[in-house]
């Protein structure tokens, strides 16, 4: 089961997760519970403004329309090369075949 995750954006722009964490969703490079906030450090300072939740991802949006996704890549949903075993921390969304959402 995926369960709940939340990410929340200080007024001092660091970011922060916590949550059942299944599939890598907060960004810490593992898919450990975490029970009290942790600082998602790839994102720190980086104007985060939005965050949209996939069953598996995130992506978060900055100021400067820069989308950084982070989570499982099986099909390579991140952006990046496909990888069937693990999970990522926050990087910026490259396009892929010319297209970006």
């Amino acid at each position: 089961m995926n369960g709940y995750n939340i990410l929340f954006v200080t007024f001092d722009d660091l970011v922060y997760g916590l949550g059942s964490n299944s599939f890598g969703q907060l960004g810490l490079g593992h898919r450990n519970k975490v029970e009290e906030p942790v600082e998602v450090i790839e994102l720190r300072h980086q104007n985060i403004q939005q965050f949209f939740n996939g069953y598996t991802i995130v992506l978060a949006v900055n100021t400067d329309q820069q989308v950084f996704s982070f989570g499982i890549n099986k099909w390579g949903q991140l952006g990046r090369d496909v990888d069937r075993d693990g999970c990522h921390k926050p990087d910026i969304y490259q396009k892929k075949r010319n297209k970006m959402f």
